[in-house]
């Protein structure tokens, strides 16, 4: 699984994609699909289905996610593809 935030800094609404804090991205990039979309993520960007149970729950706690977590702002054009 891979996770994305949107967010407002400034006056400007962002989309990052979280990445696990102090792992280097590992070999190629990893596909991660769903529904006839995908987006295509780094290595450190992938999450276990129990992972992201936690990331949510911590971003309802504090309406952010955990400082540990890597922010990688994507473009539009980075964003989810159709299949």
């Amino acid at each position: 699984m891979t996770v994305e935030l949107r967010q407002i800094i400034g006056d400007e609404p962002q989309q990052v994609i979280l990445g696990h804090s102090g792992e280097e991205p590992q070999g190629t990039d990893q596909t991660v699909a769903w529904n006839g979309c995908e987006a295509i993520v780094r290595s450190n960007e992938v999450f276990t289905s129990r992972e992201v149970a936690e990331l949510f729950v911590s971003y309802y706690d504090t309406g952010d996610a955990p400082a540990s977590c890597t922010r990688r702002r994507l473009d539009r054009a980075e964003g989810a593809n159709a299949a």
